[in-house]
């Protein structure tokens, strides 16, 4: 009978300082109990031995956090996603040490033991899998063992860790992690992914790297690696002015983060709706509009929605104000509101709040309204003392009902629709 797996790999690991650990068959976990203890200390050649003829048949792992230079650790970067693969790779280098299971891929890193890495799972942008970094006290499955839900084995991407020189690992540190970390959250990247009207959402997303902190490398890898294999678009040929326009205007000296007041005149960040759209209030116009980013950052849309001195007063460069400030001020007020409820949003009329009743009649309302008041055009009101009501009864009864007593029904509506929304049970017809 033929070795297994961990029988066939463990020294090859053990012999260049890693933790090699047995893996149990069809899962995820070392086959031993404490086996984050061989993080800094190696098993012995007795223990060695032992699990090399107790644990023949199993999987192969190893202890992330172990030393493996002066001063420096190996650590993982596991992507959940296929779509980080290519950007990882532009990243690291094509040459990258990695390994494959069941999708995306585990690239293997090394981290300055001063930085503190800690083991972090890194959320991303909804529609898409994260990322985790994997350090002290995680451990990761390493080919050929089997994958417990595809039941094939992982795969090398590239040079085997084994055979990999860990100088030759790419070097990671918490600057670099800060800026995957906003990276694979932006809600810019599902735009890039799809290769549409990438032009806006590449100028935001560049912006937001070089407020990061990223190099011009990152933002070139994280860029043209989320685009479709393929894409014939002018990004490419545009990113490097998008890059050193985002550095000019001084996104990395903290202006992305500009504060956002919508006073009297601007727009006001409402939300997100289940589409994933963003929701604001035109104070302009009255109305709720439900946008993408896309339309967020565009001028066109900003213009529309107030203007120029007002985007002015709070986003002004040299030539007029910077859309894409506006715009990502737009994005991150409406995401800090959170999901928008449209059955929040009422019309004209009279509506009940708790023990209040709110006349929505085109007049001022109060500021501490739990629900959002449309009023696109004022429904003149004037008192009346007199009201001929039988003479308005009449004339509707002269229409043709198959029941007369319809006619009532429409007559007793007609007199209380306008408050029917301050009743216990609104009234229709």
């Amino acid at each position: 009978m033929g070795k297994g797996v961990f029988a066939t790999e463990a020294q090859k690991y053990w012999a260049i300082g890693l933790s090699a650990l047995p893996e149990k068959p069809g899962e995820k976990k070392p086959a031993i109990s404490n086996w984050t203890s061989y993080q800094a200390n190696l098993p012995s050649e007795d223990r060695r031995a032992e699990w090399l003829s107790r644990y023949s048949n199993c999987g192969i792992g190893i202890n992330l956090g172990t030393q493996v230079a002066d001063g420096e650790q190996i650590a993982a970067i596991d992507a959940d996603d296929d779509i980080w693969v290519r950007p990882l790779y532009g990243l690291f280098g094509n040459e990258a040490c990695a390994k494959r299971g069941k999708k995306g891929a585990t690239f293997f890193v090394r981290v300055p033991k001063s930085e503190k890495v800690k083991s972090t799972a890194l959320k991303a942008v909804e529609g898409f899998g994260g990322i985790d970094i994997l350090s002290g006290g995680k451990q990761t499955v390493l080919p050929p063992s089997i994958h417990p839900n595809t039941g094939q084995p992982y795969k090398w991407l590239g040079q085997p860790l084994y055979k990999t020189k860990f100088e030759d690992l790419p070097q990671v540190d918490k600057r670099f992690l800060g800026v995957l970390a906003i990276a694979i959250k932006s809600e810019h990247v599902p735009c890039l992914v799809s290769g549409k009207e990438t032009h806006a959402a590449a100028l935001a997303f560049t912006a937001q790297l070089v407020a990061a902190g990223a190099t011009d490398g990152e933002i070139e890898a994280f860029v043209l690696g989320l685009l479709p294999v393929g894409y014939a678009g002018d990004t490419h040929k545009e990113l490097s002015g998008m890059i050193t326009s985002a550095r000019a205007k001084g996104f990395e000296n903290g202006a992305f983060n500009a504060p956002y007041d919508p006073g009297d005149t601007g727009p006001i960040p409402l939300g997100f709706d289940k589409n994933g759209n963003f929701v604001v209030r035109d104070q302009e116009r009255d109305l709720i509009l439900s946008a993408t980013s896309s339309q967020l950052l565009s001028l066109q849309w900003q213009l529309g929605l107030a203007p120029m001195d007002f985007w002015a007063e709070q986003f002004r460069t040299e030539k007029g104000y910077s859309s894409i400030l506006a715009g990502s001020a737009l994005i991150e007020g409406c995401r800090s509101k959170g999901p928008f409820d449209p059955a929040t949003v009422r019309g004209r009329g009279l509506w009940k709040e708790d023990d209040r009743i709110i006349a929505n009649l085109g007049d001022d309302l109060p500021d501490d309204l739990q629900c959002h008041y449309l009023c696109f055009s004022p429904v003149p009101v004037e008192l009346c003392e007199e009201f001929e009501a039988a003479r308005l009864q009449e004339v509707i009864q002269q229409f043709n009902f198959r029941d007369q007593g319809n006619a009532t029904m429409l007559f007793g509506w007609l007199s209380i629709a306008l408050i029917g929304g301050a009743l216990d049970w609104r009234p229709h017809v």
